[in-house]
């Protein structure tokens, strides 16, 4: 996978923040996003990328995402290969001495040549997930079977998080009834841009008890 940036594990940002029309319980946490996808060289032609979609090398996406509460937040890329990135992190908190805004809008991404199954994992937690953030700083200074060793931590880890028992409270994810749009203060895509997709959408939204997720695979040919 080929990255319009290059990828890196983001310093945790803190901040205060309060959602308009999201009351939530102190032990759950709630996220909306999107992933927009462009083809190559057509710039002006941008699309929704659903789970289970289909891109092609040379493709780009972006990932949008907007938190409602104090939470941890994470975006693991895994690429056809195998290979593991800790793409984006960020912490959102009371008590923070930084105070930025709850929602993001990233660089755009480009697929390279190795097809397969590209993966989009979005993890919100209200705990920062430690084990992982281990794992991953041994996983990106090791090489060879050592590297191995570790994406297989990784992912051992990322199944964990991701597992809901049947005991516990069900993650939620709904459809948004309209997208809605990073900085336009709750504006409605159609609104703001005649039902065009645009680069900086979301178009979906999870919750869950102290974890919320989703996975989205990418179909690279």
């Amino acid at each position: 996978m080929k990255t319009g940036v290059k990828l890196f594990t983001t310093s945790l940002l803190f901040l205060v923040l309060f959602s308009f029309g999201f009351a939530q319980e102190p032990d759950t946490v709630t996220f909306t996003y999107g992933v927009v996808g462009m083809k190559s060289g057509q710039p002006d032609d941008l699309f929704e990328v659903e789970n289970g979609g289909t891109l092609h090398s040379g493709d780009y996406f972006k990932i949008n995402y907007k938190l409602h509460g104090p939470s941890y937040f994470y975006i693991v890329l895994e690429a056809s290969d195998g290979s593991f990135y800790l793409y984006h992190t960020a912490s959102h908190g009371e008590g923070a001495e930084t105070v930025t805004g709850s929602a993001t809008s990233l660089d755009w991404l480009q697929l390279d040549n190795s097809t397969g199954t590209e993966k989009i994992y979005m993890i919100c937690s209200t705990e920062r997930l430690e084990e992982l953030e281990e794992q991953f700083e041994k996983y990106e200074g090791a090489s060879g079977k050592t590297r191995d060793k570790y994406a297989r931590k990784i992912d051992t880890e990322l199944t964990m998080v991701t597992y809901v028992d049947e005991g516990e409270a069900p993650l939620v994810r709904t459809r948004l009834d309209r997208p809605e749009m990073v900085g336009a203060s709750y504006r409605s895509a159609d609104e703001s841009s005649e039902g065009q997709t645009a680069a900086n959408q979301l178009f979906g939204q999870a919750g869950g008890e102290r974890v919320a997720w989703d996975i989205i695979e990418i179909v690279h040919e």
